[in-house]
């Protein structure tokens, strides 16, 4: 008879270890892009790091590169302060900077002193600064076999295996950029619904520009144009050069389209500039966008002198049309003996300022308004020249303060009893009594209408009120 004993044991797992993270070498970051020119002479860096290393002691890092995309010089190696052997007695590290660049390559290192014991963790062993010299991409390589001319060595001064990560820079001519300028504009209705605002359609540092189109999208329930608004200034970036142009509006689909394009066989034009103005004109309120068209290089493109296709970003814009606030001003006039009713307004356009009160005294040919700020308030002021006109002295809280008047009429003189005085100020956060002061009350005499004449309309308007008397 046999006998099986059975152990029930308890179970018990597998000891394991965790897998040491391997020390490694980087150039950081491990791609870029930098773009040249404008700045040729501009310095960039990048950074050798250590990670994971355990007792350093000493290193060295020889790295490679294409002398024909870059070049660098030995007092352009640093070793900063946060450096991996920071806090640490060591030889002068740019004893060790070594730059070769028929084999094209710069090398550095650096070690402790003494008998003390090595550092461990990760971080910057030293920056090495290049510069664009040719457009094109350029290796940032370490050099191969490994523990040779790149080496990390313990305080036994025993190598110490590493793995390391290269990179690359690539050099690039400076993308152009064709925005609308400004890129946000706000703008007040009424008074004058008619008026017409324009934004900048630039073009920033193109190379060769030949022919050009921008197609701009807008939502036409705020904002309306027409071709007779799209202009060409004569500082445009064409000046000077015979060109043709071409401009249409689409409505339906929301967008004005402009180009222009130099004539023969000529270069293109380099540099920044402005390309075109468009107009527009606040049709409701809200905020509308002023979108490039997508893809770029289809409707909106740039086009070299061999009408090849100049790569270019965008910047797109808005324009937002806001409401203005306003009070009603009642005169009553003489015209021999009757009496006439003529009514005004008067409006605020502001940001960040709201009207609190506002009233006109005619004796003082003053206007007067509380207004509250809260931040940097802007203010536009707009007056009927029908009520006051001329020269005008704006108040803030009594201090005569500067600001800037323009006029607006038919032929624009600052006399005209027609359209509207603006006067623009700006104030800071708080309460504010402002007191606008104008040389003129209209009184022509007859000129009931206010349109600069004396006619059968003011005749018509004073028979209209005949046998009427003052309340």
């Amino acid at each position: 008879m046999s006998i099986i004993v059975i152990l029930a044991l308890p179970y018990l797992p597998l000891p394991t270890s965790e897998a040491s993270p391997e020390t490694t070498l980087k150039v950081v970051p491990m791609s870029q892009t930098v773009f040249t020119p404008p700045l040729p002479t501009n310095i960039f860096y990048v950074n050798v790091t250590v990670e994971n290393v355990t007792d350093l002691y000493s290193w060295r890092i020889q790295i490679y590169f294409d002398t024909t995309v870059l070049e660098t010089n030995g007092t352009w190696v640093t070793f900063y302060l946060d450096s991996v052997f920071a806090e640490n007695f060591t030889r002068d590290p740019w004893e060790f900077v070594e730059l070769n660049l028929t084999e094209g390559y710069i090398a550095c290192g650096d070690t402790l002193i003494g008998n003390v014991p090595g550092v461990s963790g990760s971080g910057v062993l030293c920056q090495i600064g290049f510069r664009g010299k040719n457009f094109g991409t350029s290796y940032l390589n370490f050099s191969r076999p490994l523990s040779v001319d790149t080496f990390l060595c313990n305080s036994n001064l025993e190598d110490i295996s590493f793995n390391v990560e290269d990179a690359s820079v690539t050099i690039l001519a400076k993308e152009p950029v064709v925005q609308a300028v400004p890129s946000s504009l706000t703008v007040f209705t009424p008074p004058l619904p008619t008026e017409i605002f324009y934004v900048n359609i630039t073009v920033e540092d193109v190379t060769d520009l030949y022919t050009w189109q921008v197609r701009i999208y807008f939502n036409t329930t705020i904002l309306r144009t027409n071709e007779t608004w799209v202009l060409f200034p004569s500082d445009c970036i064409f000046p000077g050069n015979l060109s043709c142009s071409l401009v249409q509006v689409n409505l339906v689909e929301g967008y004005v389209e402009c180009g222009a394009s130099l004539l023969g066989i000529v270069p293109g034009v380099d540099g920044s500039g402005m390309l075109c103005q468009i107009g527009f004109q606040a049709i409701g309120l809200g905020t509308s966008y002023l979108n490039f068209s997508r893809p770029l290089g289809v409707e909106t493109f740039l086009f070299d002198s061999n009408l090849n296709d100049i790569p270019f970003s965008v910047e797109d814009g808005s324009i937002t049309v806001k409401a203005g606030e306003s009070f009603n001003v009642v005169w009553i006039k003489t015209l021999d003996d009757y009496w006439v009713w003529e009514n005004y307004t008067v409006y605020v356009f502001s940001e960040n300022t709201s009207l609190i009160n506002g009233y006109f005294n005619y004796s003082l040919k003053q206007i007067s308004l509380e207004i509250e700020v809260s931040g940097l308030g802007f203010c536009n002021v707009s007056i009927p020249k029908s009520l006051l006109y001329g020269a005008f002295k704006l108040y803030v809280n009594g201090t005569l303060t500067p600001c800037i008047v323009l006029w607006t009429s038919t032929d624009v003189k600052w006399n005209e009893t027609k359209g509207y005085t603006y006067v623009y100020f700006t104030v800071s956060e708080g309460y504010y009594n402002v007191k606008i002061v104008g040389e003129h009350l209209t009184t022509f005499t007859g000129d009931i209408n206010h349109d600069g004449k004396l006619n059968m309309r003011d005749i018509g308007m004073a028979s209209k009120n005949f046998g009427l008397t003052a309340p």
